[in-house]
């Protein structure tokens, strides 16, 4: 991030205003500042950065946890909510809100966030309580852990370390969800629905899985 600027409604250009996730969207870089309900983008080069001031998730203004673009919406995940908005093309605010599509359901880890190839997949909380596991259905959250698998997650001292990722493999479509401090990997098959899980075995003992992060790149899932 060095040379990069922003501006937001608290700070001036020169100060850039940092983000622990980042998205891709029509020639933008898309941020969330860090412990704020607040949004910013790079200009339409997402090279430099004099886009005007910060955005606030409107709706329900919960701290956003995570975003992600999937079909040209950007999904902003608050803590106890969602809303989804798409790029409008005005020069003063590209990305307006899209009615209706708030849900009172958040994100309860930054990096649980993931997409498959037309699908996202998230580790979720409420008002209510967390632990559980979404996927969306058009712009409806849509739960698809199990009780089972919902009283092992809610088991681990914390959930908010969790880390999730999507493949494909074989025609079947994986979301993988790991839990360092858990120490425990879920898997869920978006092809056939059904929940598994996987571990690595080191020196004899049952282990959450080793990777953090996937791509699939020159033909190899990495």
């Amino acid at each position: 991030g060095t040379g990069f600027s922003a501006q937001s409604s608290t700070q001036n250009a020169s100060q850039w205003l940092g983000s622990n996730v980042v998205t891709y969207q029509d020639g933008y870089f898309i941020f969330c500042a860090p412990n704020s309900a607040e949004f910013y983008l790079s200009d339409l080069n997402a090279v430099t950065f004099t886009a005007p001031a910060a955005t606030v998730k409107n709706g329900n203004p919960d701290i956003i946890t995570s975003i992600i673009c999937n079909n040209r919406n950007l999904w902003l995940m608050g803590t106890r909510s969602t809303e989804v908005w798409f790029d409008a093309g005005s020069n003063l605010n590209p990305f307006q809100y899209i009615a209706g599509t708030m849900s009172q359901y958040g994100c309860a880890a930054t990096f649980s966030l993931a997409k498959s190839t037309n699908q996202i997949c998230w580790l979720g909380q409420d008002n209510n309580g967390s632990g559980v596991v979404y996927t969306n259905n058009g712009y409806t959250p849509f739960r698809i852990s199990t009780l089972a698998i919902e009283k092992a997650i809610q088991s681990y001292s914390i959930i908010s370390d969790a880390i999730g990722y999507c493949y494909q493999e074989n025609g079947h479509q994986f979301y993988v969800l790991t839990f360092p401090t858990g120490n425990a990997t879920w898997v869920y098959d978006l092809s056939t629905q059904l929940w598994h899980e996987r571990y690595y075995l080191n020196n004899g003992a049952l282990q959450r899985i080793r990777a953090n992060c996937y791509a699939f790149a020159y033909g190899t899932h990495v």
